[in-house]
């Protein structure tokens, strides 16, 4: 799908000569700890209400497949000052971070939707003799991910004891969530179970 920016940065695009500058801002986000937020002016700005830190960094470029292949990107620092090192060292390279990748222009910065918007997670960090930071950047392959929907049990109730779906209002208030147990209560007609499978289950 080709990139859509807005009216506004489509005549800034065209122009031969313009004072609006395209500014990348990358946001980190590491579970538990303050976000990172840099961008590519030679000054902080603020935009969304936060303050983003000027830092020399090569933009990710990010390239669209029609063959479903995972988004790969390498995002480089030229860390002079050791403050992203320092960051990296800290949190054992940082791996699985989430990485947001923004463009806006200089002129719309009061405006909520940037001109690009790329979510990442970081995958791996490098760092050369010379303080060059690369970063890989990419997403998740699913793939490799154990995902099953639903799981159809023979003993087993998939719903809360007297919630919603389960729908028991007596007394007792307890269930070990086995059909047996849910005839004695006598609200085996909203049993969460499939008696009629295998004792393994059958998965989707």
């Amino acid at each position: 799908m080709p990139l859509t920016i807005s009216s506004e940065a489509t005549a800034d695009k065209n122009k031969l000569r313009s004072d609006v500058i395209w500014i990348d801002l990358i946001e980190f986000l590491y579970p538990d700890e303050d976000p990172v937020r840099i961008c590519s002016d030679n000054q902080a700005v603020t935009w969304k209400g936060h303050e983003w830190q000027p830092m020399i960094f090569i933009p990710p470029e990010i390239e669209e497949s029609k063959n479903a292949q995972i988004p790969d990107a390498k995002l480089v620092f030229h860390d002079i000052t050791q403050e992203i090192t320092s960051i990296i060292d800290q949190y054992d390279g940082a791996i699985g971070a989430e990485v947001n990748l923004y463009t806006v222009l200089s002129s719309m910065l009061d405006s909520a939707i940037p001109e690009r918007e790329e979510s990442m997670e970081l995958l791996s960090a490098q760092i050369d003799h010379q303080s060059v930071v690369t970063l890989s950047l990419g997403a998740e392959n699913l793939q490799n991910r154990k995902c099953t929907p639903s799981r159809y049990l023979k003993n087993h109730c998939r719903f809360i004891f007297k919630g919603n779906k389960c729908g028991y209002m007596g007394s007792e208030t307890d269930c070990d969530l086995s059909f047996s147990r849910c005839r004695e209560l006598g609200n085996q007609s909203r049993y969460g179970g499939f008696p009629a499978v295998g004792s393994l289950g059958y998965r989707i």
